[in-house]
């Protein structure tokens, strides 16, 4: 996995869930069929805070500083 810090996959959401570690969304989405990439929020993520997007695809990164994302 490629972990970006600071990073927004926005799109291609099939599930979310709540988590309070990303190395925790990490390991839902390594386990589940068809996660190519994930989204979590920070603390400081508001409504997203600890949040965990689970993505089908890989969406264009862009810069969020209170979001995490990887992808394979």
């Amino acid at each position: 996995m490629t972990v970006l810090i600071g990073h927004d996959l926005y799109g291609s959401d099939m599930i979310q869930k709540n988590f309070s570690d990303y190395t925790e969304c990490c390991a839902w989405c390594q386990s589940y069929n068809g996660c190519v990439a994930y989204t979590w929020g920070l603390s400081t993520a508001g409504v997203y805070a600890y949040e965990c997007f689970l993505k089908n695809a890989i969406p264009t990164s862009s810069v969020n500083s209170v979001l995490v994302s990887a992808h394979y």
